[in-house]
């Protein structure tokens, strides 16, 4: 009987324990930077980007020029890399606020993704709106998924990762969802644009982008199941031993 409750909690309860007890490491290197940029027709303020090298690591880097800002907010972590962003174009042409982040990294192990996002202009003023978002694996030379969307003349914009949804241009290819491979180098790059093509007024948008790590639910399971196995092989052992000695 004890046996049998031993197997039911194995398969029960492993699997739920599995993702939080067995979480993969990952460790940042590379070019990684966090890089907001506020631009007019000539000249732009970078502002000073930021470059992560451990996790965990969470803030904000800004930067503002001429009326024109953008704003990009990171939680970095082992779960997740994410990404937000808020950026307002100035009055003139070409006014412009653009956000790039880039983070190359590693796994330690074998582990799932799932990749997440989505851009919205916050206002009628019809500009130049733009999302785009790739993961490379550098050591093989592939592209696991590539999105960019641009719009020109939409007010109120809205943009999917993972779908075509620019009035201008789009391209799409990989999944949102895949694995990584332990030991292999990845690069991972977000960018969005809002800019001004000519209205006397300023705009916004704001948006984010997720990166999950899930790690493959098969480990822990396997190494929850040994330990059950073993603890459950002691208790036998004891229990003859126990009997010997009688």
């Amino acid at each position: 009987m004890r046996r049998l409750l031993l197997i039911a909690f194995a398969v029960l309860v492993a699997p739920v324990l599995a993702p939080a007890a067995f979480a993969v490491g990952i460790s940042l290197g590379g070019v990684s930077a966090i890089d907001p940029s506020a631009c007019n027709t000539s000249t732009c303020d970078s502002g000073t980007p930021y470059v992560p090298t451990t996790l965990p690591d969470s803030g904000t880097v800004s930067a503002t020029f001429a009326g024109n800002s953008s704003t990009i907010g990171y939680n970095l972590s082992n779960s997740a890399f994410m990404i937000t962003f808020d950026e307002t174009s100035g009055v003139n042409l070409n006014d412009t606020g653009y956000v790039i982040a880039q983070i190359d990294f590693t796994p330690d192990a074998n582990v799932d993704y799932s990749l997440d996002g989505a851009y919205g202009a916050l206002d009628a003023v019809a500009g130049y709106d733009a999302l785009s978002v790739s993961l490379v694996d550098l050591t093989d030379s592939v592209a696991l998924f590539v999105n960019s969307q641009v719009s020109i003349g939409t007010p109120f914009e809205s943009l999917t990762l993972g779908q075509v949804g620019g009035d201008w241009s789009n391209s799409l290819s990989g999944s949102l969802s895949g694995s990584l491979i332990a030991g292999h180098n990845y690069r991972f790059n977000a960018q969005s644009q809002k800019a001004n093509l000519g209205a006397s007024a300023g705009a916004s948008a704001s948006g984010f982008v997720n990166l999950t790590f899930i790690p493959e639910s098969g480990t822990g399971l396997l190494v929850m199941t040994g330990l059950l196995g073993l603890a459950y092989r002691q208790r036998r052992h004891g229990r003859a031993v126990n009997r010997a000695r009688r």
